[in-house]
């Protein structure tokens, strides 16, 4: 073969994996994510294009005490960008740690705030912030364990607001997000189960449960990383489940919870951003 047809080769067999990509990408697989990944004492910022062929993207680093956890990451209404991360010194009398981080792709090590309202002994296990009012938090004991309360928090005052939904007290709740249409959801999990996503109604103060997730035909029985909506409503999850290792953007099907492969992006919690 010819040096010109081998190039010919590769460029058609290029070209059509191209198609086949941009074919498996379904039209809601749109909006950009801004995601943090924790490792050697440090906060390292991506950026992800769904809609884009390009790779993710390094948006640069801030430092994390040897003593803290990654909880999330979120966006306020005015576009800045903060992490939450959580105290693991028991010594520490306020566990979670408010820090906001400039805006997507302008990393700032600006201000930040511990939420006040919490006792030495609780901690924020997840948090979202709506278009309007006050964020949603899942509050548990700063070790992440049972049982958890859904409140509302002042990210300014550090003031916390139980509200009145029942969770099941022997359940995990995590990755609390909310969609455009205003439908709030996690995950729930059991010991030795399989994971589920729900659905809070903060009309009737009710937990929705909704499917169990699945990927590749079965249950999936290990805690995913994160979950986040795009502006279409379409709802990701981010885990290792397809190589372990190496977390992806999974698209979810809330009426079955059907996980499918989107794209590779190597961080530990994530957020769609504007």
């Amino acid at each position: 073969m010819s040096i010109r047809s081998a190039v010919k080769t590769k460029t058609i067999a290029f070209i059509a994996l191209t198609i086949i990509w941009i074919g498996y990408v379904t039209a809601d697989d749109s909006g950009v994510l801004y995601g943090v990944r924790a490792a050697n004492q440090k906060l390292t910022f991506r950026m992800l294009d769904l809609a884009s062929l390009q790779p993710a993207q390094d948006k640069g680093s801030m430092a994390l005490n040897a003593q803290e956890r990654l909880a999330g990451i979120f966006q306020n209404p005015d576009r800045s960008v903060g992490v939450l991360r959580i105290s693991t010194n028991s010594a520490s009398s306020l566990k979670a740690l408010v820090q906001m981080a400039g805006l997507p792709g302008v990393l700032v090590n600006a201000s930040s705030s511990r939420i006040s309202g919490l006792t030495s002994a609780y901690a924020i296990s997840s948090l979202s912030v709506p278009a309007s009012g006050l964020p949603l938090a899942l509050v548990a004991q700063y070790s992440d364990t049972p049982s958890y309360r859904l409140m509302n928090v002042d990210l300014t005052s550090g003031a916390v607001t139980p509200l009145a939904i029942k969770l099941n007290p022997m359940l995990r709740y995590a990755h609390l997000t909310q969609c455009p249409g205003g439908g709030l959801y996690a995950l729930s999990l059991a010991p030795q189960s399989e994971v589920r996503l729900v659905r809070f109604d903060l009309d009737t103060l009710l937990v929705a449960k909704l499917a169990l997730l699945q990927f590749s035909g079965q249950s999936v029985r290990q805690d995913v990383s994160d979950l986040a909506c795009n502006a279409t409503g379409q709802l990701y999850a981010l885990s290792d489940i397809k190589t372990s290792g190496v977390n992806s953007v999974l698209r979810v099907d809330v009426a079955n919870g059907t996980m499918t492969w989107v794209r590779d992006f190597d961080v530990d919690r994530f957020v769609f951003v504007k």
